[in-house]
């Protein structure tokens, strides 16, 4: 395995890692409120997973250190807003009436 997608691999587990201790943390306490089911993990784990490949792919290609910056902010913030959405549905909310 290529170490940089080794390190990807290892953030987007890091980041799978708190809700699922938080996850965890719900049966002995419920009064946190966290509860997220297979699907939601999955989810995650296709959009992290999928942004970080985007993210590898897009530096090997890229020499320009302005083009890989700005690849890679459009592609965390695209991946932040789509994070957004499927928590909290605030921008379906709007446009959806009713």
């Amino acid at each position: 395995m290529n170490p940089a997608a080794a390190c990807a691999a290892v953030v987007v587990l890091g980041l799978l890692a708190v809700p699922a201790a938080l996850n965890l943390a719900t049966r002995f306490r419920p009064a946190i409120g966290w509860h997220w089911t297979p699907a939601d993990f999955a989810t995650a784990a296709v959009l992290l997973g999928g942004g970080a490949a985007i993210i590898l792919r897009s530096w090997r290609r890229r020499t320009h250190p302005a083009r890989r910056l700005t690849v890679t902010l459009a592609v965390v913030a695209a991946v932040a807003l789509l994070w957004v959405e499927g928590a909290t549905g605030v921008f379906s909310d709007r446009l959806l009436p009713g």
